[in-house]
């Protein structure tokens, strides 16, 4: 697992920052397109923003580096990766944070928005994931405030939507 998270840690800066040339790009959707200057500044903009998780830069909070290194492995250890999704005020993404995939279940059809603390859904939110800790729900998300990733997925109806880790395969 050690190995694995820092194989995929070394693409978590922009490519035109390493002598060999390791790590991502974003570019136009048109390979052969130059960007424009406007272009170019939106794309600083967003390295930026997957630099610093966010549009700020908070000391408080995960690098990119840091929070690709836990989702990588909560993927390979749990084949799960979840990171909550903060808005503006305007409800567009701001920032985001890596979050324990071991706390992290889907709410069922059935779920009683009275065992909620805290913040209760709009009439129009639908909660779509938990958190758990030591048996007490202490969160609660929507499908825009939670991203929730398997790679391995099963058809199993009493696993879903669970995955097939591969410490789980071994």
């Amino acid at each position: 697992i050690n190995t694995r998270v820092n194989q995929v840690s070394t693409f978590t800066k922009p490519s035109r920052f390493s002598e060999d040339g390791v790590g991502y790009k974003i570019r136009l959707r048109n390979p052969n397109e130059v960007p424009t200057e406007e272009q170019q500044e939106i794309i600083n903009s967003m390295e930026l923003f997957l630099e610093n998780c966010g549009f700020n830069n908070d000391n408080n909070r995960d690098d990119f580096d840091t929070f690709i290194r836990k989702i990588v492995r909560d993927s390979l250890t749990y084949d799960q990766t979840c990171f909550e999704i903060i808005p503006d005020r305007k409800g567009k993404p701001a920032q985001f944070v890596a979050v324990d995939a071991s706390t992290i279940r889907a709410a069922s059809e059935e779920f009683d928005n009275t065992l909620l603390t805290g913040r209760n859904p709009k009439s129009n939110e639908e909660v779509k994931w938990v958190q758990i800790i030591n048996g007490t729900i202490v969160a609660w998300f929507t499908a825009n405030e939670m991203a929730f990733g398997v790679r391995n997925p099963r058809t199993n109806l009493d696993l879903q939507p669970y995955g097939y880790s591969e410490l789980e395969q071994l």
